[in-house]
């Protein structure tokens, strides 16, 4: 098997639109024909439920990220570049969203007792745990910004829209699906609005995926990995 950046990205698209049909199709069952569960179904592959497939995909996604962004940092390329340190710091933060999407850690911030901490802003702050994590992308940004700037510019720019798409569905979508879900509820289109969100989650961390893979080809002088699998056995 062949594997180029390019046959990754799609076989990653193509992954997640098979989850957002059987999303799609959930939530008919739920809100088209009023099913809970049916049998674990609804929440196995519900974008807005924890610890199911989607969360896996997307676990398995960033994880891959991370030690991506690891093996690139040993490369002499990286070295030679000085780069080595921040490319590690970006994988160390990268594995921090992993943790975070498997075992919801931003789930914590939004506790009653951090809730009453800062007013709901008119309902955009319903989920609490957004103000702590939009002070912790502010941070990493700044942080960053000078690696950014070292990084060739395809790969920058490939970074940053990848950055923007992911926040955009993670922190963005949440403050509109907050300020909703406060004055409406969970209703069909409160589902939509999540729907979004985690649709450009995913699609952020292609990006992301696709922009490491391609510096990383880049620097090593490769274009594609060839994958070989070797079947043993007693054939009489």
């Amino acid at each position: 098997m062949i594997l180029t950046p390019k046959i990754i990205t799609r076989k990653l698209l193509f992954a997640i639109g098979l989850l957002l049909i059987c999303h799609l199709f959930v939530l008919y069952l739920r809100f088209g024909l009023g099913h809970l569960t049916l049998h674990g179904m609804i929440s196995m592959f519900n974008f807005d439920d924890e610890r199911n497939l989607p969360t896996l995909f997307s676990g398995l996604l960033i994880l891959s990220c991370a030690v991506t962004l690891w093996r690139v940092s040993k490369t002499k390329t990286e070295n030679q570049a000085g780069l080595t340190f921040y490319w590690k710091a970006l994988s160390a933060f990268t594995l921090f969203l992993f943790l975070d999407e498997i075992f919801s850690i931003h789930e914590i911030a939004n506790h009653k007792m951090f809730k009453d901490i800062w007013p709901y802003g008119d309902g955009f702050f319903y989920f609490a745990w957004v103000v702590p994590y939009l002070f912790l992308v502010g941070v990493a940004f700044l942080f960053f910004i000078k690696f950014l700037m070292k990084l060739p510019a395809a790969t920058r720019i490939q970074f940053i829209t990848a950055g923007a798409i992911y926040a955009g569905g993670a922190l963005g979508m949440e403050l509109i699906g907050g300020k909703y879900h406060h004055h409406n509820g969970p209703n069909v289109y409160y589902f939509v609005i999540i729907t979004i969100e985690e649709l450009l989650e995913m699609l952020g961390m292609v990006r992301f995926f696709s922009a490491i893979l391609k510096h990383f080809f880049t620097n090593t002088e490769k274009e594609k990995v060839v994958m070989q699998v070797a079947f043993q056995g007693d054939h009489r």
